[in-house]
């Protein structure tokens, strides 16, 4: 497949679809960083310690996002 077939695919697909390869291909891009492997390391490991996110501050990035077009 050539890089045109595969733009020409990619404009076909929905916003949620093109964000969630969006995000993938991000994830790849990092896949082999050892700052990044680590930095994820980190992050789940204070979430096993119970430093988690709840809805209330879901909500309020949610809200800040919409609030800012995003």
């Amino acid at each position: 497949m050539s890089l045109a077939e595969i733009k020409d695919s990619i404009g076909a697909l929905s916003v949620e679809e093109r964000l969630d390869l969006a995000a993938w291909i991000a994830h790849l891009n990092h896949a082999d960083d050892p700052a990044y492997l680590a930095e994820l390391k980190a992050r789940m490991a204070s979430m096993d310690a119970g430093e988690k996110a709840s809805s209330a501050d879901f909500e309020r990035v949610s809200n800040e996002l919409s609030a800012k077009g995003r």
